[in-house]
């Protein structure tokens, strides 16, 4: 399987892009929300893709009540290493303050790291509730999504981010409209019709 010019079964929805997919679930329904996620961390593990989640909880995960709250059968895992899960604080902001730069690092070492673990992909997820506490750097957190799109060009990674259309206002959810290619509609994956280029939202900023 290669990593390029692949289709991606993302659980809900099959998409084919030549590089990589930065989707964003903007909900406000719970319930929706976890059969979403579920059925995207299930069928990463089962098309033998590195998984990554990063939940926005100010303690380490416990994967067996992860899993388990989220229904996801792993069975035996044909690495350890497979599924990897961690708080959003221990991903964004290790020190306490959020650094796009050091973060877009951090994808572009993913995708080598599960390359050459020989997976056949690697998606993650991760709860941006994080950037509302108010951290150091998180009002970047817009700059970063724009910019996570030309990562994407040369590390095809299967990024979603997730927003609580209940907590981010509605200057911010326009925002993270416009910068991200596609988004998911009542369950179903879409062509983003809002999106801008990294070069168009970024050069609006200055």
């Amino acid at each position: 399987m290669s990593w390029i010019n692949s289709e991606v079964d993302l659980g809900f929805a099959k998409l084919t892009s030549p590089g990589g997919l930065h989707i964003c679930l903007i909900y406000n329904n719970e319930e929706e929300r976890k059969e979403i996620i579920q059925n995207f961390v299930q069928s990463g593990l089962s098309s033998f893709e590195k998984v990554l989640y990063f939940a926005d909880q100010p303690k380490p995960l416990d994967v067996t009540e992860w899993l388990k709250d989220y229904n996801v059968q792993i069975g035996d895992l044909h690495k350890p290493e497979q599924l990897q899960l961690a708080t959003a604080f221990e991903i964004y902001t290790p020190d306490g303050i959020f650094e796009p730069d050091v973060m877009l690092s951090k994808l572009e070492t993913i995708y080598h790291s599960a390359k050459e673990a020989g997976f056949h992909g690697c998606r993650g997820s991760g709860e941006m509730s994080w950037a509302l506490q108010g951290l150091h750097g998180s009002e970047r957190l817009l700059e970063y999504e724009s910019r996570i799109n030309n990562v994407l060009i040369d590390h095809p990674l299967t990024v979603m981010c997730q927003y609580d259309a209940t907590r981010f206002n509605g200057a911010t959810i326009l925002g993270v409209l416009k910068v991200h290619p596609y988004m998911i509609v009542k369950g179903m994956i879409v062509q983003n019709p809002y999106y801008e280029t990294p070069d168009e939202f970024l050069g609006k900023q200055k």
